[in-house]
């Protein structure tokens, strides 16, 4: 599994070298000479050590998660082992309310069968799942209010 690396923790008015990059972002310094390597991250000079701007190194790292995250279209949800949003199985979903207007959402994924999962405001059911036949399950808190 791939491992989350927050932006955030670069300065971006500070010059890293590639083992004080890894350390800060928590990765190996090998992970950061690829990226320099690939030509995906520039790098501020050619001969050792090779610096790295931080506003470079946060602006790669922002882009690289923003191209990692799938938006799902409407009447979607996103599949884990298919790795892509997917319709659900007969265009039918579970919904098990769960306290503050929110809830899970559950259905089978209709390529391999496989139980998604997505949290939902109720109100917004029928917007996000135009075309998709939810049954609505009791709350297991009886304080939990649903409204219609």
């Amino acid at each position: 599994m791939a491992k989350r690396i927050n932006p955030r923790r670069v300065k971006i008015h500070r010059n890293y070298d590639f083992a004080e990059a890894a350390r800060r972002l928590g990765v190996h310094k090998n992970t950061v000479r690829n990226w320099a390597r690939s030509g995906d991250l520039p790098v501020f000079t050619d001969r050792r050590p090779h610096i790295v701007r931080g506003a470079d190194l946060r602006a790669f790292l922002e882009k690289r998660q923003a191209h990692a995250r799938t938006k799902c279209p409407p009447n979607h949800l996103y599949c884990l082992r298919c790795r892509a949003p997917k319709l659900p199985d007969n265009m039918t979903a579970d919904f098990a309310p769960g306290g503050y207007g929110a809830g899970n959402l559950r259905a089978a994924c209709s390529v391999c069968g496989c139980v998604m999962h997505q949290r939902c405001n109720f109100q917004r059911l029928g917007e996000r799942f135009p075309n998709v036949i939810i049954s609505i399950e009791a709350p297991d808190n009886p304080n939990v209010d649903v409204e219609d």
